[in-house]
C-alpha cells in the first residue's frame, strides 16, 4: 500500500522527516502540496457553511483531504494518508500489508491510544495483529496523524 502526504510547500523540515522516516520504513509515498492557488476560491464559497466560520487553514484541509479521495477513487486501490507531522511505528509497512487484506472496510484511523486521550472505544477488538488491534471508534476528538482509506470509503465521502 503506498502512502500519501499533505505538505505545506515551506514546511520543508516536516517532509524531510517523512522522507527520512517512510524510505527507513520502506513505504513508498508521493508528497501533495497543501498549497492550491484554489483554496482561496473554496474559502470565499465555504467558510459559511456550517455551525461556525470555518478558518482558511480548515477550509483548505478540506478539500486538500478531497483532492486525495478523488485520487483514491480513480486509482482505486486503499492508500494511507499522513499529515506532515505523523510519527509511525516501525512495524507499520508489515501491519500496512496485512490490513490491506481485510474486506469489507471503508476507513481505518492511525493513532496511537494514550493515557492523556479521551476517546471511546468498543470493549473489544475487531482485528488482532502480532502487536496492533483494531477497534471501532465511537467518539474521539483528538484528530489522527494518518488513515487509510478504501475506495469505498472515499465514495462515501465524496457523496
Amino acid at each position: 500500500m503506498k502512502a500519501l502526504v499533505i505538505n505545506l510547500d515551506e514546511a520543508t523540515e516536516r517532509m524531510a522527516f517523512q522522507d527520512f522516516q517512510l524510505k527507513l520504513l520502506g513505504i513508498h509515498y508521493i508528497r501533495l502540496s497543501a498549497n492550491c492557488p484554489s483554496h482561496q476560491k473554496f474559502y470565499e464559497q465555504y467558510h459559511n457553511v456550517w455551525e461556525r466560520p470555518l478558518s482558511y487553514a480548515e477550509v483548505s484541509c478540506f478539500f486538500n483531504h478531497k483532492k486525495v479521495w478523488e485520487m483514491i477513487v480513480e486509482q482505486n486501490s486503499p492508500m494511507l494518508i499522513l499529515e506532515d507531522d505523523a510519527c509511525l511505528a516501525q512495524n507499520t509497512a508489515d501491519l500496512l500489508n496485512k490490513i490491506q487484506s481485510i474486506d469489507h472496510m471503508d476507513y481505518l484511523n492511525l493513532e496511537a491510544r494514550g493515557n492523556t486521550q479521551r476517546k471511546l472505544i468498543a470493549k473489544k477488538q475487531r482485528y488482532t495483529f502480532d502487536d496492533a488491534a483494531i477497534f471501532r471508534l465511537f467518539q474521539g476528538r483528538s484528530g489522527a496523524g494518518g488513515y487509510i482509506l478504501w475506495p469505498s470509503g472515499a465514495k462515501k465521502l465524496l457523496s
